[in-house]
This record gives C-alpha cells, sequence and structure tokens, in this order.
C-alpha cells in the first residue's frame, strides 16, 4: 500500500472539480457541469491556448490533493483575461435560502501563481455560482505559466452497508474553452493507502496503473471528458461491536468468551448466536493484555443484509477456579444491520449463575427389515438452569437428514423422541444426533451435545467400518462415547 504526504483530513463534501477560464468581455463554458439550464451559457472563446498541462492529484480515502501547471500561450493581439475555478459544485441538501446560495465550496487552502509569483485572489459571482478567480494579461506571443495548488474533501457515500463508495472527478471539459487544442495533457492520481483492487470504476479509458500511480498523457485534445475515478472501503468499525468485560469488583476479565446473540424479548430468554457477514458464528474472546487492555473486546464482521431490527444481546462468560461457569449478559439492543452497530456495550459477569447443559444421553437405531431403521434418542439438561427449546439434527454418514424440535427442558428434565423411518445407505450407516444444534440455548458445556453410533445390517460383517469381534445385530460403540444403542435387526424368512 503506496502512502503519500499527509492530506488534511475535513468532513466529507460532495464535489466535483473543475477548471475554468473567461475573459472578461466574453465567457465560455462558465456553467458547472451539473447545472440544471437556469443560465444562458455564452458561446465565444477566447484566442489565449493552453499549451500543456499537467496534474498531480495525490488521493487518500477522505481528500484529494490537486497540483496543476499550465502553459498559456497568446498568438494574437494584447489581452486581459479573467482566470478561476469553481469554488465548489453540487447542491449542499443541508442548506437553507435561495437556491443560488445552496452550493458547498470545497476548495481548500487555494493559490494561484503566474510565473512562480503568487497571485492575489478573489471570489468572484459567475452565472450564479462562486469562483476563485484572478486577473490575467498577455502581450502577443507571450508564453506564461500558471501553478495551482488546493485540497478538496473526496465525494462519499456510505450510509448503509458495510461498504462505503467515494469518488472524485477532475473536470478538462472546460479546457476546451481555450483558444485551439492543448497539445498535450499530463494527469497523474497517486493513490495513498487506497488499493487497486478497491477501485470500481476509472475513466475514460486509455490510462496506466502501475506502482499505485493512474496516468494519462493526452496529445492534441480538445476535451470532452473528465477524469473519474471511485472506489469502496470497508466501514469495518461499522460492523465491529467493542466494548469492555469486567467482575462485579470492575476489574476487566480476560479471556472471556463473547458471543452476539438474538433476545426473545416475548419470553425474556437468550437465542441462538449470529451469523457474521461470512458466515461464521460470532464469537470472540477478550483481551488478557498482550493485545490490549485487559477485558476489552473486538466482536467484528457483523453482517450488514437484513430489512428488520433484531433484538440482540452481548453475552460473555468464564469459569471459576472450580470450574463453575460465570455468565454476563448486556442490555438487550436493537440492531438493524443495514446501518450498523454505534457506541461501546460492556457486560459485567457476576458469580456462578444457573446455566442450562443440554446433554445427549442415547442414541439407538431398529428396524423391521433390511431396508430402513428407525432412530431413538434422549437428551437431558443436565444444567441448574432451565433450557428453552432448542432443535435436534439427525446426520447419517455425515448428512443431515432430519431435524425435531425440542420444547423448554426445566433442570434434570430429559426428552426423547423417535424419528424415520430412515432408508439403509450402506452396509453400516454412521448415525450421529446432536441437541441444540442452531445454538439456541447458551449451555455451560457445549461439548457434549452430540453421540454417534454405527448401525450395520445382519449377517457377515465384511465391511471394514466394523471393529471385528462386534456380535450380528449389535449397535457398534464408537470410541469413549459411551453410547447406550440397542439395533434389532431382524432378517425375513426365505
Amino acid at each position: 500500500m503506496k502512502m503519500c504526504r499527509s492530506i488534511t483530513s475535513r468532513i466529507v463534501i460532495a464535489l466535483i472539480i473543475s477548471v475554468i477560464f473567461v475573459t472578461t468581455a466574453v465567457v465560455g463554458d462558465i456553467a458547472p457541469p451539473d447545472s440544471r439550464g437556469e443560465t444562458m451559457q455564452p458561446v465565444n472563446v477566447t484566442g489565449v491556448t493552453m499549451v500543456n498541462e499537467t496534474v498531480q492529484i495525490d488521493m487518500d480515502t477522505e481528500n484529494a490533493s490537486v497540483r496543476c501547471s499550465f502553459t498559456l500561450m497568446n498568438p494574437g493581439e494584447n489581452e486581459t483575461l479573467v482566470v478561476g475555478f469553481p469554488l465548489g459544485l453540487g447542491d449542499d441538501w443541508t442548506a437553507e435560502g435561495p437556491r443560488d446560495e445552496q452550493y458547498a465550496y470545497p476548495l481548500e487552502d487555494f493559490k494561484a501563481y503566474v510565473n512562480s509569483i503568487q497571485v492575489a485572489t478573489r471570489e468572484m459571482d459567475v452565472n450564479g455560482s462562486k469562483w476563485m478567480v484572478w486577473n490575467m494579461s498577455f502581450d502577443e506571443m507571450e508564453v506564461t505559466d500558471v501553478r495551482v495548488s488546493y485540497w478538496v474533501p473526496l465525494s462519499s457515500y456510505g450510509n448503509y452497508g458495510m461498504m462505503e463508495a467515494h469518488w472524485f472527478t477532475y473536470v478538462l471539459e472546460t479546457g476546451a474553452a481555450w483558444g485551439g487544442v492543448i497539445d498535450e495533457a499530463d494527469i497523474t492520481i497517486n493513490l495513498c493507502g487506497i488499493e487497486p483492487d478497491w477501485i470500481t470504476e476509472i475513466s475514460p479509458d486509455g490510462y496506466t496503473l502501475e506502482d499505485y500511480s493512474i496516468r494519462w498523457n493526452l496529445t492534441s485534445i480538445e476535451p470532452t471528458e473528465n477524469i473519474h475515478i471511485r472506489f469502496e472501503t470497508l466501514q469495518e468499525e461499522k460492523y465491529t461491536i467493542t466494548g469492555f468485560v469486567s467482575d462485579e469488583t470492575h476489574a476487566g476479565v480476560p479471556d472471556a468468551t463473547v458471543e452476539l446473540r438474538y433476545w426473545h424479548s416475548e419470553n425474556g430468554t437468550v437465542g441462538s448466536i449470529l451469523d457474521g457477514a461470512y458466515g461464521k458464528p460470532l464469537v470472540t474472546t477478550t483481551y488478557d493484555g498482550t493485545n490490549g487492555a485487559v477485558g476489552w473486546y473486538n466482536l467484528k464482521d457483523l453482517n450488514d443484509r437484513g430489512s428488520d431490527w433484531i433484538d440482540v444481546v452481548i453475552m460473555a462468560h468464564t469459569f471459576d477456579s472450580a470450574g463453575n461457569k460465570r455468565t454476563g449478559i448486556s442490555d438487550p439492543v436493537q440492531f438493524w444491520p443495514p446501518i450498523g452497530w454505534y457506541g461501546v456495550t460492556n457486560v459485567t459477569i457476576g458469580a456462578h449463575t444457573s446455566t442450562a447443559d443440554l446433554m445427549m444421553l442415547h442414541v439407538a437405531a431398529d428396524s423391521n427389515d433390511d431396508k430402513t431403521y428407525t432412530i431413538t434418542y434422549t437428551v437431558k439438561n443436565n444444567g441448574d438452569g432451565d433450557a428453552a427449546a432448542s432443535t435436534t439434527a439427525i446426520m447419517i454418514n455425515g448428512v443431515e437428514v432430519a431435524t425435531d424440535p425440542v420444547p423448554e427442558l426445566a433442570s434434570g428434565e430429559s426428552y426423547s423422541n423417535t424419528l424415520g423411518p430412515f432408508t439403509m445407505q450402506r452396509y453400516c450407516d454412521t448415525i450421529e444426533v446432536c441437541a441444540d444444534s442452531d445454538d439456541a440455548v447458551a449451555e455451560s458445556n457445549e461439548g457434549n451435545n452430540c453421540k454417534r453410533n454405527t448401525f450395520c445390517l445382519p449377517g457377515p460383517l465384511t465391511s471394514a467400518e466394523v471393529p471385528a469381534l462386534t456380535p450380528p445385530g449389535a449397535a457398534i460403540l464408537i470410541g469413549s462415547l459411551a453410547i447406550f444403542a440397542v439395533a434389532n435387526m431382524r432378517r425375513r424368512d426365505e
């Protein structure tokens, strides 16, 4: 990433930059490019020609610093001109009063030099627009160098969504007001802190892009196109939740798990973890002192998609020295994805609180033929807090084939159900049943939600998946999961 010299930051104001030159007697192309036809435009132009134009624009994500050099030549009789730049173009929608006063004037630190000597400039009203102008006189066949410098804020728009658009236009069209054609124009835009792959539009064609610089070399032109660039940046700060996790003594809690969860206001319960912009659960941990303040967290990559307001809470939890889970929940927040997150959200973790723990106790398969079977499971709330309603998922050979709604379970309460029939897919099917598959319940132990079982056809065991010495028709124990399963498959008489 190329970094240019510092460009002063300013508030973003919509703009188009334009160069304009007018005579005291007749005026050519002086209306702003976005004028709406309120003023009749003169048609005569000066006889002074522009031999060369060199423009260097150092642009960062907020501002553009512009330096222009012009070589002018008067092939005719002596002539006096008023030469100028528009102070700004485009309506200022926040302004009140007459329309001709509702313009933004973004040129900052404007300076003009004629033959290396700084000249006095003044504001002038030209066809209802404000201009910064100065006087110039040309003798016959005189060649004069003019140099100007200023900086402007870029136009931008990013009220909604993660991406913010920025754009900048340098108006060449008004150079046609000079006599003849422009022999040569060299325009360079140096990208300062802007990656080339952020750019979504460059015009006109015929440019080169190398080493973070965009260049045009135009010859013998009567300009009809303007220089335009548009790029997008990620508004990371709008889609990052920051805050501080502390204990009851206001001390920061290191290495605490922090989650963004749905909040069910109708019953005052915490729901599942939200997914972020890239499909990953919005979970992080607090700083432990090596990366920042102890207890501080940054929950990044919130999703910007969705049209409805969402009730959410920040949940943080850790474990005390005795292994008890300690949890804290923020006040509920209404979040609208298109506008992002604002403000700091702190969480206080108190002493051990009652927490649910959904534990899968029992998975069994049963069949009356050689083709299908049913699956029976039992899940228990092994925690000391109540568990909200949840969902159990059934996977066969790694593919989810069914889900089952589970009602609220009080501490110690269990729920059992039988699902199916399911078609036998292999000689031995691997069955996995997981409680709280959509992570709707905040638990003290998330590691005991699933159990796995392998169910095989009766008869000689030839599959490599089946361990030796396993009697036909019996469920197979997998690792140390301690599954209690019964497979009672009866063959039909032949």
